[in-house]
């Protein structure tokens, strides 16, 4: 896996429709409630950053992080992030979402900063039994949602897969963890009047 452009990738390309009605379909789904998502507390406003992790995913670690050291950045700019759980990067991924999915922000916490960076492992144990069968279906869900999403748009299921709406009322998808003046320009992009710049500027 590799560490995406750090600039704004546009939904769709072109007259195809496809790529930004998924997006839009995503988005629509999470407010409506059916989705097992974590809100990274202590942020609140009108944008959202959803964010799809792995617990075993280096990149989704290194991008918690980025978080946790800009959450005054992410205040001024009125963006929530919500962390969505998924089992894409290993074989203990699926039991470890599950135990985000079943326990939230402690879990997802926990994870991190047990992460072990030279492994590219999660620090978390997992769930096992009935435990396991419970929340590993809404982390199966989840799941599907990433590789759809990466489909309709022609991008890797690579995670952190990064959505958000525009100011300019579109979804745009980010795959891989922006850092700096990518991060800013993810947040820019939310706020009301925003509009990508041409080609020619």
């Amino acid at each position: 896996k590799t560490v995406a452009s750090t600039s704004v990738a546009k939904a769709h390309s072109g007259a195809a429709s496809s790529p930004e009605a998924a997006l839009q379909d995503f988005l629509s789904t999470s407010r409506n409630g059916s989705l097992v998502e974590i809100y990274q507390p202590g942020l609140s406003g009108p944008h959202t950053l959803y964010a799809f992790v792995d617990p075993n995913c280096i990149f989704c670690h290194k991008f918690f992080d980025y978080v946790q050291a800009h959450l005054d950045q992410l205040k001024s700019a009125g963006v929530r992030v919500v962390y969505v759980p998924v089992a894409v990067w290993r074989q203990s991924s699926i039991a470890m979402a599950a135990e985000v999915a079943k326990e939230g922000w402690s879990a997802l916490s926990r994870d991190e900063k047990g992460s072990d960076t030279s492994t590219e492992e999660g620090g978390l144990d997992g769930l096992s039994g009935a435990d396991l069968v419970r929340y590993a279906q809404p982390v199966r869900t989840n799941t599907e949602w990433l590789k759809n999403l990466a489909a309709a748009n022609h991008a890797g299921e690579g995670t952190p897969f990064l959505v958000w709406q525009a100011g300019n009322g579109q979804a745009y998808y980010l795959d891989g963890a922006p850092t700096g003046k990518g991060f800013q320009a993810v947040l820019d992009s939310m706020q009301n009047g925003w509009a990508p710049k041409s080609p020619q500027s």
